[in-house]
C-alpha cells in the first residue's frame, strides 16, 4: 500500500488536535414515526456501546428559536413538519463533531415550547448517534449519516406509546395527544417520515416486543465495532508507513 499525499496531510493536521483512537467518526441516525421505540433503542444502543465510545444528539433539541412568539402562538406550531427544525444549526453542529470539535448544543423545553439560553457541551466520540422523526427529510443531514437505520411501528402503538411519554415527560394531557397526533403527527408522518424508508441501510420492527428490537440492535453494534476497528487498523497502518 503507497503513501499518499492526501491522506499524509489530513492524518498530520488531525494528529494534532485528536487522541488516535478518535481519528475515526460515524454518525448512525434512527428514523422512525412518532412513538416507534427510537429513544428507547438508541439508548439501548448507547449503553451497548459504551459512554466513552459514544453519545446521542436528538434532533428534539434543535427546534427553531421561536421565543419571540407568545405562547399561545407557539402552541400552535406545527413541530412535526421539517419547517420546525434548524437543520442549519444540527448539521453545522454534526460536522464539528466529525472533525473532532466540541459543540455547543441547544437545549429545548418542551412545556414552554420555546428554545432556553443555556446550552450543553457535547464533546465527539467514536460513534454519534442522531435520534428523530425528520433526519431523513433533509438533503444535507443525510448526507452525513453514515449508517441509516429505520424503526418500524404500526400506527396505534405509536399513539399508545406517544401518549404514555408526553404525559409523562413533556405535561401533556392524554386529549392534546390524541388531537395533536390526529390534526398533524400521522399526515406529517406519510409525507416526511414513511417515504424516506427507501433510502436506509436497515429496518427493524418494533411491532410485536422490544427484545426482538433489542436483539436487532445488537448485531448492528457488534458490526459497527467491527468496522470501526478495521478502519482503526488502516489508519495505524497509514500512519505507521507514510508519517515521518
Amino acid at each position: 500500500m503507497g503513501c499518499v499525499g492526501s491522506q499524509v496531510q489530513i492524518l498530520s493536521s488531525r494528529q494534532k488536535k485528536l487522541n488516535l483512537f478518535n481519528i475515526f467518526f460515524v454518525i448512525i441516525g434512527f428514523c422512525g414515526g412518532s412513538g416507534s421505540g427510537k429513544s428507547v433503542l438508541v439508548k439501548y444502543a448507547y449503553e451497548k456501546l459504551g459512554p466513552n465510545n459514544s453519545l446521542i444528539i436528538s434532533l428534539d433539541q434543535y427546534y427553531k428559536d421561536f421565543s419571540g412568539l407568545k405562547f399561545e402562538e407557539r402552541c400552535n406550531i406545527n413541530f412535526d413538519h421539517p419547517s420546525s427544525i434548524d437543520f442549519d444549526l444540527i448539521t453545522n453542529q454534526l460536522s464539528e463533531l466529525k472533525n473532532g470539535n466540541p459543540v455547543k448544543i441547544p437545549i429545548y423545553s418542551y412545556k414552554k415550547h420555546k428554545r432556553l439560553k443555556k446550552t450543553e457541551i457535547s464533546y465527539p466520540k467514536k460513534f454519534i448517534l442522531v435520534d428523530g422523526i425528520l433526519i431523513f427529510s433533509n438533503k444535507k443531514l443525510i448526507e452525513l449519516i453514515d449508517k441509516k437505520i429505520y424503526i418500524q411501528c404500526e400506527k396505534e402503538k405509536r399513539v399508545k406509546r406517544r401518549i404514555k411519554r408526553d404525559i409523562k415527560y413533556r405535561g401533556r394531557t392524554e386529549k392534546e395527544v390524541i388531537d395533536r397526533f390526529e390534526k398533524n403527527i400521522h399526515e406529517m408522518h406519510e409525507k416526511y417520515v414513511k417515504p424516506h424508508v427507501e433510502k436506509v441501510d436497515i429496518i427493524i420492527n418494533n411491532n410485536e416486543n422490544l427484545k426482538h428490537a433489542k436483539s436487532e440492535i445488537d448485531l448492528i453494534v457488534e458490526s459497527l465495532m467491527n468496522e470501526w476497528k478495521e478502519q482503526k487498523i488502516k489508519y495505524l497502518y497509514i500512519l505507521k508507513t507514510c508519517m515521518p
